[in-house]
C-alpha cells in the first residue's frame, strides 16, 4: 500500500428499517476502524461503467486475511472483527457514513469501490 494514500477508515453496518407507512429508512451501526488505502477512480473501465458518476467514486483497499461466507443470498467478507457487505457505510471524511460500498472484489488484499452518499 502507498503510505501517502493510507488512512484510518471506519466501517458501519447498514440496517434498513420500515416506518409505520412501510417506507424504508437506512441507518448505520457503530463504527469499526481499520487501516486502508483510498484513491480516486480514474480507470478507463470504471469511467465507462459509471459515466458521470465517476466523480463521486473512490477505490479502497484494506489489508488482512478474510473469509467469504454466503448467507441468505448475501456475500459477507469476514475479517477478524469486521463483516463487510455491499451497501455498508464507510466514513472517510466525517464521523458519519459519507460513502457506501458499491462493489467488492475478492483480491489479495480486498478491493472495493465506494460511492459518495
Amino acid at each position: 500500500m502507498k503510505r501517502s494514500r493510507t488512512r484510518t477508515i471506519d466501517f458501519r453496518r447498514k440496517y434498513v428499517t420500515k416506518d409505520g407507512e412501510g417506507v424504508p429508512t437506512v441507518t448505520y451501526g457503530s463504527p469499526i476502524t481499520m487501516i486502508g488505502e483510498v484513491w480516486p477512480a480514474t480507470d478507463a473501465l470504471q469511467a465507462q461503467t459509471y459515466g458521470d458518476r465517476i466523480r463521486s467514486i473512490m477505490n479502497m483497499r484494506i489489508k488482512g486475511k478474510y473469509e467469504i461466507i454466503q448467507q441468505d443470498n448475501d456475500t459477507i467478507y469476514l475479517f477478524d472483527d469486521l463483516e463487510i457487505r455491499e451497501g455498508d457505510g464507510v466514513c472517510i471524511n466525517s464521523e458519519d457514513a459519507d460513502y457506501r460500498i458499491i462493489s467488492i472484489k475478492p483480491y489479495k488484499p480486498i478491493r472495493m469501490e465506494i460511492e459518495k452518499i
